[in-house]
């Protein structure tokens, strides 16, 4: 036991080992350790909520008259945030739609340099219930030649790393609506709040005009 003991040697003898106070000094230092990986997991872990949390699908999915290849995800947010991020990413990318039947959004014959630099058919669309968003996106080299994870990975993985950014953007764009919402009450409020004001200004100077009216009467 000795022995074994004097491999830690430098730090304490094996008489010391013995030692109450040393033994508890070294189960302070373990649950030290323990508490800083702890620690550095719950600072990390925001990093992964996103990846972990949406799950990517590729399946063939009817789009319109057309079964198309799609990539998809669920997301945690109202159609009309997932539509305006979508709109407002392909406006950003110079994209122009080509049509909009039966709720597909198609941009023919388009660069979209985010996920591929060669012209691209690019189509999606929405499905939303309660409160939640699936968007199915699909990207077309030409005709049925639709971008796969075993035809092409450079495109397909910028398309999952664009569907999951797309999380990102949507809850900031929540965010951003909810605190205008509360800048506009405040100044809603503000502007009530000066028109009580005014009034009172003004019942407080016709007051103080009677009183000056019956002082020069008497």
């Amino acid at each position: 036991m000795c022995k074994i003991r004097n491999r830690i040697k430098p730090l304490f003898g094996c008489n010391d080992l013995a030692k109450p106070g040393i033994i508890v000094l070294l189960q302070r230092r373990t649950n030290i350790m323990k508490n800083l990986q702890l620690i550095t997991f719950l600072l990390l872990a925001p990093l992964f909520v996103s990846a972990q949390d949406l799950t990517i699908n590729e399946s063939l999915e009817s789009m319109g008259k057309t079964e198309r290849w799609c990539f998809s995800a669920k997301y945690p947010y109202k159609e009309d945030v997932a539509e305006a991020v979508m709109e407002k990413n392909i406006e950003k990318a110079g994209l122009e739609r080509t049509s909009h039947k039966k709720g597909v959004n198609a941009y023919q014959g388009a660069v979209w340099n985010e996920i591929s630099d060669s012209k691209c058919d690019y189509y999606y669309k929405t499905e939303g219930r309660k409160g939640k968003t699936t968007i199915y996106f699909s990207v077309s080299k030409g005709y049925d030649n639709y971008v796969t994870s075993s035809n092409d990975v450079g495109t397909s993985n910028r398309i999952k790393q664009y569907m999951l950014h797309l999380q990102d953007q949507m809850k900031t764009a929540v965010e951003i609506a909810a605190e205008e919402a509360k800048l506009k009450k405040m100044a809603e409020e503000n502007k009530d709040a000066k028109a009580e004001l005014e009034k009172a200004q003004k019942e407080q100077a016709e007051k103080e005009e009677k009183l000056k009216s019956l002082k020069r009467k008497q």
